[in-house]
């Protein structure tokens, strides 16, 4: 094969290749390749019913803060990050089934237990076993430092919902989006003294329990009929078997998990001092933070737990955001017993986010739904409906959008030296680069046949582009810059 010795003669090769057909063949016949993988039946989502997993992989532990955090991870270690976050009286098998699902996605998800729980342990005896909320949020920054995930989206529900909800309102720079199940869930002890109606407070009855010495010692000895109670009220339509229980009320018997529980709900009362460490976050939680960043918030339909109607916390969420009500007698436990429409939440959550980066003009928009039998109405069909996560639509927005982070990083870490010509050549590089990887994607996902041409196109186009500033930056950097004639 001849040598390209100048720019111009990229257009001459390239009008060369296009006519005779050879790139764009071998291009489609990768397409295909692709296409009909994404295509085949192993590629479609399982028809998966909640309870269809039973374990996930090994549990990992890390020093983290004042912890060595127990957790678990599944799907690629480059993928955009999910961190999903248990309650009380549940641990992290609440995200059995959802965890595959956005794992197959292209989701980095990582499940930690929360202090008190499962394998998690405080590294020192003499650490005050607290909490408080603000210490269970600082517990999963400490988690995303050691992990080395700068940013996140973070979902979950109960407790989870609550430390969700903190880490969106104190730290945006590090949460990307946020899923939350029963909303707004910020409180203060101060708040909590308002009285509620008598039916309202029946519902926390062991809020009240657990303020007595006799509540303490009730729960340390029977902390699994008691756990096993809290699941049949909050979500009284769930009928879940003894293995699926068990299998959870093993994480109850960390030995700082009373302690942790008493003291979270004494200092809600009030009648349990905080550490003073924590003393301005709190201060700051106590003027009741809107949340700035894009936000799902979910309501089964049968939760059984205390909670307020979504419409009392709307204004607390600025960004986008959307609320949904799975209906099906889903209870409090959603993630567990609803696992495809709150996977699908974190998946579209993590697409508001990624919308706001782009031009208005560019952005999707839906008004707010109700889900029916895993279905919600008032979206636009563009987005995946929640009673289907189709595995090929999410692997194609996750390599979309791992191609344009790509892109921004280059271009951001393109070499520059001030000279326009050098500088404009260095960044279009990197952003062709991108460019081909969409193409690429098109090429393995893509149906439409005048898509598919135009990607081929742009293959071969792009890359000629590429090959011209290279060679144009190769001899301007050796002193010799080729002119075009």
């Amino acid at each position: 094969m001849s040598t390209i010795k100048n720019v111009g003669q990229f257009c001459h090769v390239r009008g060369r290749l296009l006519r005779s057909g050879a790139i764009t063949v071998a291009v489609a016949a990768i397409g295909a390749i692709g296409f009909a993988k994404a295509q085949s039946g192993k590629e479609q989502a399982p028809q998966m019913k909640p309870g269809t997993n039973t374990s996930f992989g090994p549990v990992k532990q890390i020093d983290a803060g004042l912890l060595n955090v127990g957790y678990v991870e599944a799907g690629p270690a480059d993928g955009p990050a999910v961190i999903l976050l248990h309650g009380w009286p549940y641990d992290i098998q609440s995200y059995v089934d959802v965890t595959p699902l956005l794992a197959s996605a292209g989701y980095r998800v990582v499940v930690p237990y929360l202090r008190g729980y499962g394998t998690t342990r405080f590294l020192s005896s003499e650490t005050f076993r607290n909490g408080q909320p603000s210490a269970v949020a600082v517990d999963i920054i400490d988690l995303m430092d050691a992990l080395k995930i700068e940013k996140a989206v973070v979902a979950g529900f109960d407790w989870g919902a609550r430390t969700a909800d903190i880490i969106a309102a104190l730290w945006p720079e590090r949460c990307k989006a946020i899923v939350s199940v029963s909303g707004y869930l910020i409180g203060t002890p101060e708040s909590n003294k308002k009285p509620l109606p008598p039916k309202s407070e029946l519902e926390w009855w062991y809020q009240f329990y657990f303020a007595t010495e006799r509540g303490r010692a009730g729960y340390a000895e029977y902390r699994h009929d008691f756990a096993k109670l809290i699941w049949q009220t909050a979500s009284p339509k769930w009928g879940f078997d003894d293995a699926t229980f068990n299998r959870s009320a093993v994480s109850l018997d960390n030995p700082d998990h009373v302690a942790i529980a008493i003291h979270n709900y004494r200092w809600r009362l009030g009648l349990a001092k905080g550490e003073p460490r924590y003393d301005d976050l709190e201060k700051r939680l106590a003027e009741g933070p809107v949340i700035t960043v894009p936000a799902i918030t979910l309501e089964g339909d049968a939760n059984g737990a205390p909670h307020g109607s979504p419409a009392s916390y709307r204004q607390k969420f600025s960004a986008r955001y959307q609320h949904r009500t799975i209906a099906g007698g889903i209870g409090h436990n959603l993630p567990q017993e609803a696992p495809k429409a709150f996977a699908q939440a974190v998946i579209d959550v993590e697409g508001y986010a990624r919308d706001a980066m782009m031009p208005l003009a560019d952005r999707r928009t839906e008004s707010a739904g109700h889900y029916t039998d895993g279905r919600v109405s008032g979206v636009p069909r563009a987005l995946i409906a929640a009673d289907q996560i189709h595995p090929v639509a999410a692997q194609f927005r996750h390599d979309m959008n791992g191609s344009m982070e790509r892109m921004d990083r280059q271009m951001a870490a393109a070499p520059m030296n001030g000279n326009a010509d050098h500088d404009f050549a260095s960044m279009m590089i990197a952003h062709h680069k991108g460019a081909i990887d969409m193409a690429k994607a098109e090429l393995i996902y893509g149906t439409d046949p005048v898509m598919r041409r135009l990607a081929q196109e742009i293959l071969v186009d792009q890359q000629s582009e590429i090959d011209a500033m290279q060679l144009w930056l190769e001899r301007t950097n050796a002193g010799n810059p080729q002119k075009e004639k």
